[in-house]
């Protein structure tokens, strides 16, 4: 009719993909709400896995029980398999395959499970996000943090749940989906396909896993004594859990390396103490290497005229490998050279590897492969080291 109204003009404004579309936020409100309001939680569910990579398949599911009560204690058990959680005091993990366990001081208040020490807010997510959301002080908000796309799916057949679904910074596409009354998680999906196609894998046909919770009770019946935990007599005790890897470095000086800058000169570390220092250990030939490097250029651009000084260390690749490859992709970070690939003095076997080091030299936090919440968790890192001058 050849009359532009502003309404139509205004509805084709691209939504920032950063930011909850505001369907999405009112949900994410709501379960806020309703999660910040329980005085305890119990549990029943079932872990579904569904993996073909490559003609390799995988199809299993296991059962799982859990206990919450407000505001730090709460318990996680597979049987025959896996005991997890937090006595108020101590945060314990105890692998019953390997008959092994490890504990640490819980925190002192209510926060972000991305916080948590070790692997245990790692394993919170992978093997219960429903529990992760009740102990979690801003539960749903902070297990979207860093992700994109976050919008509010269309009800269809019989799938009538409010769900969340968004892209988290590692690539997954994950959907959440709660109650319409209570606004507790029912479901969690997570489709890891074209995340692990991103990092070089090859006929992803599928890559799926899913929490299907069968009961969910708020303000259930929860003793202190039934979420009481003492390791067996039987059970050995070990510092760290496999998926901690680095965590050793952590709180001392990082041994000295043999580094050196594009054009050949010593890079000495010392030098640039009294600042947030954020080292990344890659190779061009490594893809999740690959995948996570723009999140570091990024962090570099937005942090060079502060306190923080970023730096992407090849491992084992010659200069013009290395310039090759960074021109290729319109890269401009600091990068410096481990020829020699002294980084093994860390003790890590494997790359992509991201060391925060606070003000006073010491390490703050180890990022073996790339972290769960991808760019954000990174960030959130350097922030909490900066804390420490």
């Amino acid at each position: 009719f050849g009359i532009c109204l502003a309404v139509p003009v205004m509805a084709q404004q691209k939504q920032d993909p950063n930011v909850p579309t505001p369907e999405a936020q009112v949900l994410i409100d709501k379960v806020k709400s309703a999660y910040g309001q329980l005085e305890s939680l119990k549990l029943d569910g079932q872990i579904s896995v569904d993996i073909n990579i490559g003609g390799q398949t995988d199809k299993q599911s296991v059962s799982f029980t859990s206990q919450y009560k407000a505001p730090r204690q709460y318990r996680h058990e597979v049987k025959d398999r896996l005991q997890f959680g937090s006595t108020g005091q101590r945060m314990y993990l105890y692998e019953l395959t390997q008959d092994v366990y490890t504990t640490l001081d819980a925190p002192a208040a209510k926060g972000s499970y991305r916080d948590l020490p070790g692997v245990f807010g790692q394993v919170l997510e992978v093997q219960n996000p429903g529990l992760l959301l009740a102990i979690s002080e801003n539960s749903v908000a902070d297990l979207i943090e860093g992700g994109k796309r976050v919008r509010l799916l269309e009800a269809e057949g019989e799938n009538t749940k409010p769900t969340i679904a968004y892209t988290a910074g590692d690539g997954r596409e994950i959907q959440l989906a709660f109650d319409p009354q209570t606004n507790l998680l029912v479901q969690a999906r997570y489709d890891m396909a074209e995340m692990m196609r991103s990092r070089g894998a090859e006929q992803v046909n599928s890559a799926v896993v899913v929490f299907d919770y069968s009961s969910v009770q708020p303000d259930a019946q929860v003793t202190d004594e039934s979420l009481a935990w003492t390791p067996p007599a039987q059970a050995r005790e070990v510092p760290t859990m496999a998926g901690a890897e680095g965590e050793h470095l952590v709180g001392k000086p990082l041994p000295e390396l043999t580094i050196t800058t594009m054009d050949g000169k010593p890079f000495n570390l010392a030098d640039h103490k009294g600042k947030v220092i954020l080292l990344d250990f890659w190779a061009s030939w490594c893809p999740p290497c690959v995948h996570g490097l723009p999140d570091v250029a990024e962090i570099h651009k937005a942090r060079k005229d502060s306190n923080v000084e970023v730096f992407a260390i090849n491992v084992g690749e010659d200069e013009q490998t290395i310039r090759k490859f960074l021109a290729a992709r319109n890269l401009e970070l600091p990068v410096l050279m481990d020829a020699e690939e002294t980084y093994s003095k860390l003790g890590i076997d494997g790359i992509p590897l991201t060391v925060i080091i606070a003000p006073d030299g010491k390490v703050h936090k180890v990022f073996v492969g790339l972290p769960v919440g991808g760019k954000a968790e990174i960030e959130r890192a350097i922030d909490a080291a900066a804390k420490k001058s």
